[in-house]
């Protein structure tokens, strides 16, 4: 969800995930679909539990319970309840985690889902309470999101169609040194799509598709300074609107060249604008309300998306795809000023999305023992989005003239034994700001926050009448916290570990140990440092009735 997007949550930092900068936008994933080959199909540090919540098939009277306790007063407790009523399958989850040096966040959810012959419908809700206080950051926010939607299905002779309704809700607050700042926030959009099934057409077999998606995010911020010399009165809030709207629709053939090659192409269109242009609420101060009236932003794209499949032998297919797409500014980019000492981060009045124009090439190999996958991208970023240095304690975000995002994604998972599994990750990303328009002195610069070489390791035994073990390992090389690059971040590698053990039916004891060697690296340095997660033991039970 757009109102959502880069929020605090109490989550662990995470070395070899960085904010900003070449992301996952930066690979897209190959048309072929395949398991994450870390994703390991038993109790790991990445408790299927809540992890895979929506996405795992609800079943008849299942309960799934964990509760843990260990340092640093970190507690955490997590229920899933399944069961069929009336042809419906029902599901409803909850969490909770108290932590000083984590936060603390709580979360329930509930999904309903009907499936019959031709059609599948589903209900779902979730509600989610963060705080983050100054274990993590240097103010306090506490933040509370509910999500919705509905969802259906039908699938007939013509085609397959589906239509998403979906909303959220989000109050956000933070608590700064000299004042708070309040952002509420709505989210409503909507998505079509159809799928014709294989017709003949000029000698080849055809499959038609063509979706349209529509968002629309509203919201306020509002700003109270405290006075520094009078700390009992509070100046007039300042406020902001802002209301943003993103359109996307794109028509696409996919065509039976020979039994081993598909080729598909198409045209997507896509239209972001900004309605509601008013100048910061750190800008001139124009009394009790900052709005004023300024020129609409919006940015239009339309482009190709062409790309091929081909079936090598039937263990192994290659890929090839080549697309423009935005990547737009997030909704707190947009709204929500950041504060981190006294470095204070505001969106340039004139931001708008990235427009990305590129290509990837790579191989898939699926075998009973072997999974794999490698993918060379090319990216080249017109407008890329950076936060400038402006001032001694002032950053903007704003927009470049031109980026360039080089790189390699590489994934395997192998089942060495029936009882060891194996799976490994890295990402190579050169990713450069060749053209910084208005700031030439940041051309040549690495883009923040993006490491070259980004790797994850894992290594799992499991034999549950015996013990499962899971080692992991994380690493992310040296990366810059600024577009200027003079803030470097030194390379860091996290390694975790986690034991369980079968103690009866349907009852299982686990200890996880998070940053073994407790290693203290800083995630980010914007006027203070942002440390990472130190050393967490945990020590609990999980149950699933489903095993009794």
């Amino acid at each position: 969800m757009v109102v959502a997007a880069g929020s605090a949550h109490a989550a662990h930092a995470q070395p070899v995930e960085p904010e900003g900068g070449a992301s996952a936008d930066a690979a897209p994933a190959p048309t072929t679909s395949q398991p994450s080959p870390l994703a390991i199909d038993q109790l790991t540090l990445s408790d299927d539990l809540i992890a895979a919540v929506g996405l795992r098939p609800i079943g008849d009277r299942r309960v799934e319970a964990r509760v843990s306790t260990g340092n640093d007063a970190t507690h955490q407790a997590a229920l899933r309840a399944t069961d069929t009523i009336l042809g419906a399958g029902l599901e409803l989850t909850g969490s909770a985690l108290r932590s000083d040096v984590l936060g603390d966040q709580s979360e329930a959810a509930a999904r309903i889902a009907h499936t019959s012959d031709h059609h599948v419908a589903g209900l779902h809700a979730t509600y989610t309470a963060d705080h983050v206080g100054f274990g993590r950051q240097s103010f306090l926010t506490d933040m509370r999101t509910a999500t919705y939607g509905a969802a259906w299905t039908e699938s007939r002779a013509p085609g397959r169609v589906t239509l998403e309704l979906y909303g959220e809700q989000q109050t956000l607050r933070d608590t700064r040194q000299v004042g708070t700042l309040e952002l509420d926030g709505s989210l409503l959009g909507a998505h079509v799509g159809f799928t014709s099934r294989s017709v003949q057409a000029f000698g080849l077999d055809h499959e038609f598709s063509g979706d349209i998606d529509v968002m629309q995010a509203n919201g306020v911020a509002s700003e109270t300074d405290g006075d520094p010399d009078e700390m009992h009165m509070t100046m007039l809030p300042r406020t902001r609107h802002g209301r943003h709207r993103f359109l996307s629709a794109y028509i696409h053939d996919t065509v039976r060249v020979i039994e081993s090659l598909d080729v598909h192409g198409g045209f997507v269109f896509e239209h972001w604008r900004w309605l509601t242009n008013i100048a910061s609420i750190y800008g001139p101060d124009l009394g009790e309300s900052m709005d004023q009236d300024a020129a609409v932003i919006s940015s239009l794209m339309i482009g190709p998306k062409v790309g091929a499949l081909y079936r090598v032998t039937p263990n192994v297919a290659v890929t090839a795809n080549a697309y423009r797409t935005l990547r737009t500014p997030t909704w707190q980019q947009l709204m929500r000023p950041v504060q981190n000492g006294e470095v204070v981060t505001v969106a340039d009045d004139q931001l708008h999305p990235e427009t990305v124009t590129g290509a990837q090439l790579g191989p898939t190999v699926v075998t009973p023992k072997l999974e794999a996958r490698v993918v060379g991208f090319w990216n080249e970023v017109a407008a890329p989005i950076a936060d400038i240095d402006v001032g001694p304690a002032a950053r903007e975000t704003t927009n470049l003239g031109h980026a360039r995002e080089i790189g390699v994604d590489a994934s395997a998972s192998w089942r060495i034994a029936k009882s060891v599994l194996a799976g490994a990750g890295y990402t190579y990303t050169n990713a450069r700001i060749t053209d910084a328009a208005s700031h030439p002195a940041l051309a040549g610069n690495v883009r923040a926050q993006t490491p070259r070489h980004r790797a994850t390791a894992a290594l799992t035994y499991d034999r549950p009448t015996i013990l499962t073990v899971t080692g992991t390992v994380r690493f992310a090389d040296q990366r810059f916290a600024n577009a200027g690059n003079t803030i470097a971040l030194a390379p860091v590698a996290v390694v975790d570990a986690m034991a369980a053990r079968k103690l009866t039916h349907g009852l299982a004891g686990f200890v996880s140990v998070e940053n073994i060697f407790d290693r203290r690296f800083v995630w980010n340095q914007a006027g203070v440092d942002t440390i990472g997660a130190p050393r967490l033991v945990q020590v609990g039970v999980r149950l699933d009735s489903a095993r009794w």
